[in-house]
């Protein structure tokens, strides 16, 4: 993890309670479902064929467990976010404060959700950190305040380069804003919620879209509709990815698999050393060609 050595004095105070160990447990549970459910979608299938009732049972029961894993997600970040046993630690003391230590509140939350992606990161075999990191801030992050989920256009990113360089013409104010998203009002940016937040206490228009929206209520049937006791009941399990696993196979600086260490390693040695011998650089036509003709002058200058 980067700049691991100035982790801020009130994430090092939460980091070795109770509620920590949690939480971290609660977020490699949910991405263990999440990246199931990934490889049943991915999974390559014939066009012409549609998925078998296993393949379909297989789907909702992923799709089930994520969503019970989301919940009791949420309900550790909650933990955290109301300092519910951290009244040490929290920066309005759980509640009895009538002031905010925002800076301390603020670099604690800064430095969990890096943290966070880097320590799911190391866990799942050091895998899809990208998508890691933007699926955490689609978590804990509302619409409008996730920088990870913000789909940058080729529009955009032309844009970007045209203010870069001073060659092209520049945009007007105008022209720049058109190519930008256009950005929803206060009010309803205001009350955005996390989906951490919304899957443990949604809105009755949430909770139920079949009863509010006749668009959602014309398909569903009495025995469609979900019920409290449908939702599976997930409990926290302690060994996910490589926790749990003997740690005589994994380096134990890194924590990274020794074959697929050696793989990497021995992978940039190979490319180093093709860098490093002059007889294996690569011939363009008009560098063979020039050697020929050179070879002919000498040739004819010895005659």
């Amino acid at each position: 993890m980067p700049d691991v050595d100035v982790l801020p004095p009130a994430f090092q105070e939460c980091y070795s309670t109770e509620q920590f160990d949690e939480f971290q447990l609660a977020i490699l549970n949910y991405f263990d479902a999440f990246f199931e459910r990934m490889a049943i979608e991915n999974k390559p299938k014939p066009m012409a064929v549609e998925p078998s009732l296993a393949e379909r049972k297989a789907l909702a029961t992923a799709v089930g467990k994520q969503e019970a894993a989301q919940r009791l997600l949420g309900q550790c970040y909650c933990t955290l976010v109301l300092g519910l046993g951290l009244e040490d630690k929290h920066h309005m003391g759980c509640g009895p404060q009538r002031s905010s230590d925002t800076n301390s509140d603020r670099e604690l939350y800064e430095a969990l959700y890096p943290f966070s992606a880097y320590v799911t990161y190391i866990a799942f075999r050091r895998q899809h950190l990208d998508l890691i990191q933007k699926e955490l801030g689609r978590l804990f992050r509302s619409d409008t305040f996730n920088p990870a989920g913000r789909p940058q256009a080729v529009e955009e990113v032309y844009a970007i380069d045209r203010l870069k360089d001073s060659t092209k013409q520049p945009l007007t104010p105008a022209e720049y804003r058109r190519l930008k998203p256009k950005r929803p009002p206060i009010r309803s940016i205001i009350n955005q919620r996390s989906p951490v937040l919304v899957s443990l206490l949604p809105t009755s228009r949430e909770a139920s879209p079949w009863f509010l929206d006749r668009t959602k209520a014309l398909p569903l049937s009495e025995n469609e509709i979900p019920h409290e006791d449908d939702k599976l009941a997930l409990l926290l399990q302690t060994k996910v990815g490589i926790i749990g696993e003997p740690m005589s196979g994994f380096n134990p600086l890194t924590l990274a698999p020794f074959g697929e260490e050696h793989e990497e390693e021995t992978g940039d040695e190979d490319e180093s050393r093709r860098s490093s011998i002059p007889g294996e650089a690569p011939v363009t036509p008009n560098q063979g060609a020039n050697s020929v003709v050179e070879d002919e002058d000498t040739a004819e200058q010895e005659e």
